[in-house]
């Protein structure tokens, strides 16, 4: 059977309209997708004392084309659920996050300049002696053993699997027995519990 005109016609039409559709898909998944060229910063800018004292966090996240600065509670009494207390739009990506020596605000460092920002991400004039210089992170060892990376803290008997797609960045203490652990991966959190 031959192909008339207008069937010709339309099967290429068809076929450019399936290719435009196509191509805006990919466009579309890479613009989802688009928060992962920002690294994920976070400080605890309150430990946790008992199950009544939950911890608090403050998380920089690169989002659908928004840099977010979101303070964030971990209920221990609710599976560690994260409870959005405050959340900011700022201008670019920081360098690096700090906790306050006094209060539950965070220290945001752009381009070498320290900023505060209260524990309502609202900023305000400060007086940098009371950003905490020191680094909460707790030191580990990384080591390979049957195709799985083992995390061992040091100084402690702690060890834990890692994920086969996850790398790990950071590990902050959420409580002060150092229970109960901030994992900062490439792009995501996560709490560990420590038996």
């Amino acid at each position: 059977m031959k192909e008339t005109k207008k069937e010709k016609t339309l099967r290429i039409t068809l076929v450019f309209l399936s290719i435009i559709l196509v191509f805006i898909g990919f466009l579309l998944q890479q613009k989802e997708t688009e928060y992962t060229q920002f690294d994920l910063e976070t400080t605890v800018v309150h430990v946790s004392e008992t199950t009544e004292d939950p911890p608090v966090i403050t998380l920089y996240r690169h989002l659908k084309g928004k840099h977010l600065l979101i303070t964030y509670r971990i209920n221990l009494l609710d599976a560690y659920h994260f409870e959005v207390l405050s959340k900011k739009e700022i201008f670019d990506a920081p360098n690096e996050l700090q906790s306050d020596k006094e209060t539950r605000g965070v220290w945001v460092r752009f381009d070498g300049k320290w900023e505060y920002f209260n524990s309502l991400l609202v900023k305000e004039d400060r007086n940098h002696h009371f950003r905490s210089k020191a680094k909460v992170t707790l030191p580990y060892k990384l080591t390979e053993e049957k195709g799985k990376t083992i995390v061992k803290l040091k100084n402690e008997r702690h060890t834990f699997v890692l994920p086969d797609d996850e790398i790990l960045q950071a590990i902050y203490p959420l409580t002060s027995d150092r229970r109960l652990l901030l994992l900062l991966l490439k792009g995501d959190i996560k709490v560990l519990v420590l038996k």
